[in-house]
């Protein structure tokens, strides 16, 4: 099916077709008169020479009441009479006639009446013919294409004379043919020009008449003034631009982006006149779309698809469909596959006018579910043409072709198309075929070929008694189509088998093609190409031959049976010794067969039997290993007592058909060794596997948990160092999963690094890593460990307060719940204790329900001089300034408890505190302070801390000047005031700078963020949805005073996480809505800092910014 070229291989291949001929004299006298007391001549006569060469087959229409006489003659005056066939009943139509090869014939009928007194009819003529000789194939191979040309090499050979390029769809379309010269014979290779583009041919190597193989073949679109994209990113702009352009094959999909709610998805928002052909490989490959659903809007005026295989993978329902009122020029799908779509056209917004829909060469399978038929029109609209031909419709959909009754068409054509088991779905809405209430000047439905139509709801044309009759139905052909396929009440009258047979139709009693019903339409029926019925593209093409193994062939790798995979184990009864996937049936007895079932399980319909030797003779299975393992064997559920037995080596193990798996481990095998499945009784094997693992009973057992070779050194927060956890290797582990920080990873050896930027990321606190030993997917001995935990530790670092601060002790992330025992660093403020004398931080809810946000000291501190050594708090500055704290007594009673604070050995105070949180803050005015200072508070009797800020004394803070950065990226080119930022996302961080607008600052930054070459995008920041971890950092920036991001599209702020010295700085713009700007505003937050970090916190969808503003001071 998806094969441009399909190798003549000795099977079908239909040579010519002759139209009605010409009429010439002859004994009777053709004549055009109509005489009443003569029979009718027979119409639409037609010769074709049949894929033996020397067969021609004759059909025409015929009457029941009329008998024929067929004469053959090898002249075109009709004086050479060959060979005269009589009595010729309308059930002997068509008819076959052996001739010699290498002759012209020429053919005539004519028609006798059951009427005694009505003469016979005028003669018809047909010809001529030529029929050929048989000669061996020369395996023909394409080895280029182009829209006007094909170039064909084959086996050298002398006995060649010509190739020919007959278009397969296009019956009044003469061949093209090039005489072959002594060169191009003798180079065996030549290019037959002069085709027309986008058109199927099958080109053929000929000697005389004799055909010496051919290939079918598409030639390429007219590619002149289409531009190649290869990308994504460039297919969805196309649906932007509009334009022409081909896309580049690749082995992976194209995958349509999944867009965010409010986000616009540009394929369904198309307004502009687009072509998209597929670029093909020389073998017919297409490049594949995945969840692509166009949607049709004022403004696009064309659509041609063509060569491209679309999926739409239950993303999209319809491949097209009208959004609202369109005038269109034309709609073509030409030459694809589709798959995964409820409709592949929906249109249901009236006033719409299309003059030309075509969808000409579709492959469509696994089509459709309930909630729409598969080409649906539903309004009140007027259209031009609708074209359905040379397709094939498999397995899937509703109705197949719904046009309403207020819809209106110029014409409709249904022609050439194959029909396997299609309109399936039971849903009550479905119609069957043609669901046609709507009106049409002409509607053809002709040369058809429906399979195995055999669904409740499938229907040849609905009943429905508003629907329309076709104007012409013709040569339409079935096969395993159920009786009421073919009944209908409609508008037009009552619809029988008769109707559907008019004009040259049939019922078959075979099937035509190898195996329709598993959607292998290759014909095995020549008359199906001779009378041009169906999908053009079978009636040359061969299937494959794949030989019949004869020999086991001996299994080293662990092998699954897939009983369910028809290309392997087709349904099928086994009467006699025959390989499938490598599987022996053993079978000599037709009276107790086995069987492949349609339930995708081997059937033994009797007990096992055995020679005198004891080896199995019927109803057994058989393979061949050649290493250790085992077998893991499903039965079915025979019943009670029931059992079936392995036989190696000549011992045998016993398991019950139960229902349930068995497995048996063979460590003892020693070169090639037979393994012999028997049964004790008419039982279905379900599964049967290899496994290169040798079974040790009982019950899987857990690996080892692993060991850590050591602790891990703590490391202060910021840090960009890796860190590199190790543990012993654990025995029979098949490799590692380890979890850390939210992200998990998988190594096959014992040791992981925790990269420098995940680590200069983390907040000061303790972080767990696991590691889990995991067990060879599908062991039979082994399962996963438990987990083994090792803690990192990353030490708060004080960083020094050069402007206004407020330590935010309610935000639980800077400042974490629970009992502080060694000193550390939260928040900027750090926190000195111990084990013996701890410090809390407690976040929880009052009496009256109001928060409580605190620090606890738990007690008295312990100092040196003034200084506290533990339960003490310390901050750094830069100058003076003026310190507020809010310290109170943690007894309620007790209003002595003093708090006291000193900076350089120098207590500037020791106060009482109130007993209330309502108390006033107590406020420390600093004067002699210079340059960094260490600034402490300590207590002489329990207290907690409430909260605490510093604002600077302007005099004594050093000059400082205000900068804006302004970072664009506009059609792929940078801003010229940012170097070095990368263009493709690395795992590590990056480094590159950016200066200021005015060029007097120059900035540092680092991270993995990436921008776009592309000049269709303005991108300067692209944060990734499918990376681990996507982030930009900067520091020493002097004091950053806000940072404004400009998404490409409005996005939720909170997808964006800023934070500063591990504290988290929530933008102005409210979470959860979506925004055009994301805004950290440190100024207005009164936070005083000289770097950040923004982290890339949602990975549903991809952030594009295209420009960022950064205000700071230095």
């Amino acid at each position: 099916m998806k094969s441009i070229f399909r190798k003549w291989m000795s099977g079908l291949l239909l040579i010519a077709t002759a139209a009605l001929g010409g009429c010439s004299d002859d004994p009777d006298g053709v004549n055009n008169e109509l005489v009443l007391d003569r029979a009718l001549m027979p119409l639409n006569f037609t010769a074709s020479v049949l894929t033996t060469g020397n067969q021609v087959r004759l059909t025409w229409d015929v009457r029941t009441t009329d008998t024929y006489e067929v004469v053959i003659y090898s002249d075109e005056g009709l004086t050479q009479e060959v060979k005269t066939l009589s009595g010729i009943t309308p059930a002997d139509v068509p008819v076959t006639v052996d001739l010699e090869v290498e002759r012209d014939y020429y053919a005539t009928v004519q028609a006798f009446s059951a009427n005694e007194r009505t003469a016979p009819s005028n003669v018809a003529v047909a010809g001529p013919v030529t029929t050929y000789a048989i000669m061996d194939p020369l395996n023909p191979v394409v080895v280029e294409r182009t829209s006007t040309s094909v170039t064909l090499t084959w086996d050298q050979d002398d006995f060649v004379s010509h190739l020919l390029a007959a278009p397969v769809a296009a019956a009044g379309e003469e061949p093209v043919r090039l005489d072959l010269t002594a060169d191009q014979i003798a180079e065996a290779r030549a290019t037959v020009s002069g085709l027309n583009p986008s058109t199927e041919y099958f080109v053929s190597v000929y000697y005389n008449s004799a055909s010496r193989g051919g290939q079918d073949v598409w030639t390429r679109p007219d590619l002149s003034s289409t531009t190649k994209i290869s990308t994504v990113a460039q297919l969805m702009q196309a649906f932007v631009d509009g334009g022409q352009y081909e896309l580049a094959y690749s082995e992976t999909p194209y995958v349509v982006p999944e867009y965010a709610e409010g986000e616009v998805n540009p394929a369904s928002a198309l307004a502009a006149n687009l072509t998209i052909i597929g670029e093909t490989t020389l073998e017919g490959a297409k490049p594949q779309i995945v969840g692509l659903g166009i949607g049709l809007n004022p403004g696009v005026e064309s659509i041609h698809l063509e060569d491209l295989s679309i999926d739409g993978a239950e993303a999209a329902s319809s491949l097209m469909e009208v959004k609202s009122a369109i005038a269109m020029n034309s709609v073509t799908v030409k030459n694809c596959d589709l798959a995964g779509f409820r409709n592949i056209f929906y249109e249901n917004k009236a006033g719409s006018a299309i003059q030309s829909l075509l969808f000409d060469g579709v492959y469509a399978a696994e089509m459709g579910n309930s909630g729409g038929d598969f080409i649906d029109f539903r309004t009140e609209s007027t259209h031009g043409s609708l074209t359905i031909c040379n397709s094939t419709f498999y397995n899937g959909g509703r109705s197949f072709l719904r046009v309403d009754a207020k819809e209106t068409f110029s014409s409709i054509a249904v022609r050439n198309n194959t029909f396997g088991s299609f309109s399936v779905v039971t849903d009550g809405n479905n119609k069957g075929i043609l669901y046609v209430r709507g009106t049409a000047s002409t509607f053809e439905y002709t040369n058809n070929l429906f399979l195995n139509e055999t669904g409740e709801n499938a229907r040849f044309i609905a009943n429905n008694s508003s629907v329309k009759l076709p104007t012409s139905i013709a040569a339409n052909y079935f096969f395993n189509c159920a009786d009421t396929f073919f009944e209908a009440k409609t508008a037009d009258g009552e619809v029988t088998l008769d109707t559907a047979l008019q004009n040259g139709g049939k019922v078959l009693s075979t099937d035509p093609c190898e195996a329709s019903a598993r959607g292998k339409f290759y014909l095995v029926n020549d008359e199906i190409a001779s009378v041009r019925v169906g999908d053009p593209r079978w009636w040359n093409a061969v299937a494959p031959i794949v030989p019949e193994q004869t020999e086991l062939n001996t299994i080293t790798e662990a092998t699954v049976w897939n009983f369910a995979d028809p290309e392997t184990f087709e349904p099928q009864p086994v009467e006699t010794n025959r390989i499938l996937g490598n599987l022996q049936f053993l079978v000599n007895d037709a009276e107790a067969p086995m069987a492949v079932t349609e339930n995708g399980t081997i059937s033994f319909s009797a007990a096992s039997t055995f020679s005198v030797t004891d080896v199995p003779t019927n109803n057994a299975l058989a393979f061949k290993v050649g290493v250790p393992g085992s077998v893991l064997i499903t039965p079915s559920d025979a019943g009670y007592n029931k059992h079936m037995e392995i036989i190696v080596n000549g011992a045998r193990y016993a398991l019950p058909a139960d229902g349930t798996q068995s497995k048996f481990g063979f460590g003892d095998i020693q070169g090639e060794t037979m393994i012999y499945i028997c049964s004790c009784s008419p039982v279905e094997l379900q599964a049967l596997e290899w496994s290169l693992e040798v079974v040790s009973g009982g019950e899987a057992k857990m690996l080892d948990t692993p060991v850590f070779t050591s602790e891990l050194p703590a490391v202060d927060q910021g840090s960009s160092q890796a860190v590199t956890v190790t543990w012993n290797a654990v025995p029979n582990a098949a490799a590692y999963e380890v979890t850390f920080n939210g992200q998990q990873a998988t190594v096959e050896s014992p040791s992981y690094e925790i990269p420098a930027s995940t680590v200069a990321s983390l907040q000061a606190g303790v972080h767990t890593l696991t590691v889990v030993a995991k067990a060879a997917e599908g062991s039979l001995n082994w399962k996963d460990s438990e987990a083994a935990s090792i803690s990192l530790t990353v030490n708060g670092v004080l960083s020094t307060v050069t402007g206004a601060w407020t330590w935010n002790i309610a935000d639980a992330a800077a400042f974490p719940a629970g009992d502080i025992r060694a000193t550390t660093v939260y928040g900027n403020l750090q926190f000195i204790a111990d084990a013996s004398k701890h410090l809390t931080i407690e976040h929880s809810v009052g009496e009256s329900g109001e928060p409580i946000d605190r620090i606890k000291f738990n007690g008295k501190s312990t100092m040196e001089g003034f200084t506290p050594t533990q339960r003490g708090l310390a901050l750094r500055v830069s100058g003076n300034g003026t310190l507020t704290l809010k310290a109170v007594s943690s007894s309620s009673s007790d209003a002595t408890r003093e708090v006291g604070v000193s900076a350089n050995g120098k207590e500037y105070l020791r106060e009482a505190c109130p007993t209330s949180s309502d108390g006033e803050a107590k406020t420390i005015v600093f004067n002699d302070l210079s340059g960094e200072t260490t600034i402490y508070i300590y207590c002489y009797a329990t207290i907690n801390v409430y909260g605490l800020s510093w604002t600077p004394d302007p005099s004594s803070q050093p000059a400082t000047k205000e900068y804006t950065m302004t970072l664009t990226g506009t059609a792929g080119v940078l801003s010229t005031n940012i170097s070095g930022l990368p263009t493709s996302w690395k795992e590590e961080d990056s480094t590159w700078t950016a200066t200021d607008d005015s060029g007097a600052s120059t900035i540092t930054f680092t991270g993995n963020v990436y921008y776009s070459t592309d000049a269709a995008k303005n991108i300067v920041w692209y944060f990734n949805k499918g990376k681990a971890e996507t982030h930009v950092a900067a520091s020493d920036m002097g004091r950053i005073k806000s940072i404004t991001v400009y998404p490409n599209s409005t996005r939720d702020p909170a997808m964006l996480k800023c934070t500063y010295g591990g504290t988290t700085l929530a933008a102005v713009e409210p979470a959860g809505e979506k925004s055009e700007t994301i805004t950290f505003d440190f100024d207005a937050a009164g936070v005083s800092t000289d770097s950040f970090r923004i982290d890339y916190t949602d990975k549903s969808t991809n952030v594009e910014v295209g420009k960022v503003v950064i205000v700071y001071e230095k």
